[in-house]
């Protein structure tokens, strides 16, 4: 279902959901919330499953060595990209802005400390990411200038920005949607098989699914595609025999006509065996 209505292979989906089990630790019987959680985040931001599960294998481990929750960081990537922000540098602002929180600079430690905010791993891991961010807003922190001081580097703040500028609205309503992902991986597989482009992927996949390497169908495929491949190759190297031999024919032909006007006295300029006609 996260396949089909994320535009994505059945492997990149999986790989993605393992590697958020193995993060997080959780057991496989929340795969499927899993996945309703990564199409929620498609449905939210500007970004599709296919991108997400390509990027997240990164990012999750920091998030849950942090505390901070899939829910939280699947709604802040959705917050972030919807604003235009690109795939990859989305990840990598988030990545930064956790570690930023985690091991503040002594120069983000001392703007934290001047505007009242606690800025540690411990406030991470027991307020949230929303939590910690929705602090720097309350104090009067979310200017560009202090942004600076917090955060530092020009990846993080690319993707705080958008999580600030409305006052953490978009992310919150973003969270939200989360808790209520429950069967959008399905609705979302059905709105994307009822499309021409569906229906191709979802038999590709299928066939793909049907003749893996080691199935009894592989393998009777394979050896039917190695027997149609060496007849293709084998007519391929006859026509070009034959063509050959076929030319050289028509071409004997024209000389043998052109001395046969020549000898009785007909002009032979228009004389040609085409061999196309």
């Amino acid at each position: 279902l996260g396949a089909t209505g994320g535009f994505s292979e059945l492997a990149t989906v999986a790989d993605a959901t393992t590697s958020v089990l193995n993060a997080y630790g959780l057991e496989s019987d929340q795969a499927a919330k899993l996945v309703d959680g990564f199409i929620q985040t498609q449905n939210d931001g500007k970004i599709v499953v296919d991108q997400y599960a390509q990027q997240i294998g990164r990012l999750a481990p920091i998030a849950a060595g942090a505390g901070v929750g899939i829910d939280e960081l699947n709604a802040a990537i959705s917050t972030v990209t919807a604003t235009g922000v690109p795939v990859e540098s989305t990840f990598a602002g988030l990545r930064q802005v956790i570690a930023s929180i985690q091991k503040p600079t002594s120069e983000a430690a001392k703007a934290a400390e001047k505007l009242g905010i606690d800025f540690s791993a411990t406030a991470l891991s027991t307020k949230g990411l929303g939590g910690v961010l929705q602090e720097v807003v309350d104090k009067g922190g979310a200017s560009e200038e202090t942004l600076a001081l917090l955060f530092g580097s020009v990846e993080a703040r690319t993707a705080v920005l958008p999580l600030l500028n409305d006052q953490l609205v978009s992310f919150n309503k973003n969270l939200d949607n989360q808790a209520k992902a429950q069967g959008t991986a399905a609705r979302a597989a059905f709105t994307a098989s009822n499309t021409i482009q569906g229906q191709l992927t979802r038999l590709g996949t299928a066939f793909t699914n049907l003749a893996s390497e080691g199935s009894d169908f592989g393998v009777v495929i394979r050896e039917v595609f190695k027997i149609a491949a060496v007849t293709v190759e084998a007519l391929g190297l006859a026509f070009k025999v034959v063509g050959g031999i076929v030319k050289g024919v028509f071409s004997a032909v024209n000389e043998v006509a052109k001395a046969i006007a020549e000898a009785i006295g007909i002009d032979a300029t228009n004389i040609v065996f085409d061999l196309e006609q």
